[in-house]
C-alpha cells in the first residue's frame, strides 16, 4: 500500500484515482466519519486490487448477496455483428431480463450496437434481492405474515387437470404481468393458450386463486433458474406463479392496491413454503424465451420488498433449495 500524509506535500495523485479509492480507504483505515480526518493523520491508500468487504455482523443476507453480485467475477461481453441480447443471454445461461437489468436497459426494442460492451452478471444476481438491500425494515414488532383474502369462485381455468406435487417441492415464486387490462381478459388468454397460474391480482388488489398450490401451473414456459441450462429447468414443478393485471407496455402503472396484495401474498407464500430470498423472481429472470414481465419500466421491486417487510416477512437465515426429480413440460 502507498502512504499519504495530510498537511504535507503528497505525491500528486489523479483525482479520479482518489475518488475510486475513497470507499476502500474508509474501510482500510477504519474511518467512521470521512469528514473528520485530522492534519498530520496518515492514511493507507489501498492498491487497485483491494475490494471492500461487508462488515461482519452488519450486512443482511440480501446486502451480502448484492455485494457478491457487485464484486464477483463480472464478465464483459463485446457485442458482435448479428448478436442481440437474447443470443448473448443464452450464451451465459441467463435470461434477457437479468442481463438487461444488470446493464440498466429498460427498452429492449432499442437494438444493441456492434462493439457495445455489456456486463454479464454472476448467476447469483437477483432483482428482488438488489431492491431488498435498500428496503426499509419497519420498526413495528415482528409478526407472522397472514394469508390475505383470496377469491376462488369468480374465474375458472379450463385446463385444471394439472398434476399434483408435494408441497415441500415449492421453493420458488415467479411474478408475471398479464399483458392485458382486465382480469377477465387474462383468464381468457390463459385458457386460449392452455396456460395457467396459481394467482391473479386484479387492478383493485383482488387476489383470485386459479390453481391450488399443491398442483403445478403452466406459467413459466421455457425457463430455468439463473445460471442453469434450460434443459435442467423445472420452474413450473417447483414454483408458485403470480399474474398481475398490467398491459406491460411501459405506460400502465401497477396500482398501490396491487403492490399491497402482491406483497401480502408473497410474504405469506415465502414464509409458508420457506422460499429462499434468491428464489423470489420475475418471469424475465427465468425465461429463456425472451419474456419481459413484469414490465421493467414500471414494476418496482423496492415497493414489493418494503410491503413484504411491513407484512412481517423476514429473510430466512438458512436458505436451502430442493430440486424436484420430475421434469417440467415447456410451453411456447
Amino acid at each position: 500500500m502507498n502512504d499519504i500524509r495530510i498537511g504535507g506535500t503528497p505525491t500528486p495523485t489523479p483525482t479520479s484515482a482518489l475518488a475510486k479509492q475513497a470507499d476502500q480507504a474508509n474501510q482500510t483505515d477504519n474511518i467512521e466519519d470521512p469528514n473528520k480526518i485530522k492534519t498530520g493523520q496518515q492514511l493507507n491508500i489501498p492498491v487497485d486490487s483491494f475490494e471492500c468487504k461487508p462488515t461482519p455482523g452488519n450486512a443482511s443476507p440480501a446486502a451480502a448477496a448484492t455485494s457478491s453480485a457487485d464484486t464477483a467475477a463480472v464478465k464483459t461481453h463485446t457485442v458482435k455483428s448479428s448478436e442481440n441480447i437474447k443470443k448473448i443471454a443464452e450464451k451465459y445461461n441467463l435470461s434477457v431480463g437479468t442481463v438487461a437489468d444488470f446493464n440498466g436497459i429498460k427498452d429492449l426494442d432499442i437494438p444493441l450496437q456492434i462493439g457495445q460492451k455489456l456486463k454479464i452478471p454472476p448467476s447469483d444476481y437477483r432483482m428482488f434481492t438488489k431492491a431488498l438491500a435498500s428496503a426499509n425494515a419497519p420498526e413495528a414488532p415482528l409478526k407472522t405474515p397472514e394469508k390475505p383474502p383470496v377469491d376462488t369462485t369468480t374465474y375458472r381455468l379450463t385446463n385444471q387437470a394439472q398434476p399434483k406435487r408435494p408441497i415441500e417441492n415449492i421453493d420458488t415464486i415467479v411474478i408475471h404481468h398479464t399483458g392485458g387490462s382486465t382480469a377477465k381478459s387474462a383468464v381468457h388468454g390463459l385458457n386460449d393458450k392452455n396456460l395457467s397460474a396459481h394467482y391473479l391480482i386484479d387492478k383493485d388488489g383482488t387476489i383470485h386463486q386459479l390453481v391450488p398450490d399443491n398442483k403445478r401451473a403452466e406459467h413459466a414456459g421455457k425457463s430455468a433458474m439463473p445460471g442453469e441450462e434450460t434443459k435442467n429447468g423445472k420452474i413450473n414443478t417447483r414454483s408458485i406463479g403470480i399474474e398481475i393485471v398490467n398491459e406491460g407496455n411501459g405506460k400502465d402503472p401497477f396500482t398501490d392496491e396491487q403492490y399491497k396484495s402482491l406483497a401480502n401474498l408473497t410474504a405469506f407464500l415465502a414464509t409458508e413454503y420457506k422460499v429462499p430470498t434468491k428464489n423470489i423472481l420475475g418471469h424475465n429472470e427465468v425465461s429463456r424465451a425472451g419474456k419481459t414481465d413484469p414490465d421493467p419500466q414500471t414494476f418496482d421491486y423496492k415497493k414489493l420488498a418494503n410491503g413484504m417487510l411491513d407484512a412481517g416477512w423476514r429473510e430466512p437465515q438458512t436458505q436451502t433449495q430442493t430440486v424436484p426429480n420430475s421434469t417440467d413440460s415447456f410451453q411456447p
